[in-house]
């Protein structure tokens, strides 16, 4: 799961890198907004299916109060993460977005 994480933050840096410079040339960035959706729709599916594979194995074990605390937190953590780190990621391309307007605005196109 980490790494494919890794890889799709790793994928997103490279694209956004890569990407065309904010010249103004009619740039849109709505494909941007609905691959990012897409890709984090994926991610919070995988998180869940982890989630659940993990709460099954748990259930099928003798484990003590405080293992299942344990993880139970553990699991917390991960989803807080991930919902950071999506968000971070969301703001990101609004605040293109957002330039790319400003930048066309004063070039007057």
């Amino acid at each position: 799961m980490r790494k494919s994480l890794i890889w799709a933050l790793a994928s997103f840096g490279a694209a956004l890198c890569l990407s065309p410079p904010l010249a103004g040339q009619g740039y849109d960035l709505r494909p941007e907004l609905k691959e990012l959706k897409q890709k984090q729709k994926e991610e919070r599916n995988a998180l869940k299916l982890e989630e659940k594979y993990r709460r099954q194995s748990l259930k099928g074990q003798n484990v003590s109060r405080s293992e299942r605390i344990r993880v139970k937190h553990e699991m917390a953590q991960q989803r807080r993460d991930l919902r950071t780190r999506q968000k971070d990621a969301l703001t990101v391309l609004k605040d293109r977005r957002r330039q790319l307007k400003e930048y066309q605005k004063q070039s007057g196109r």
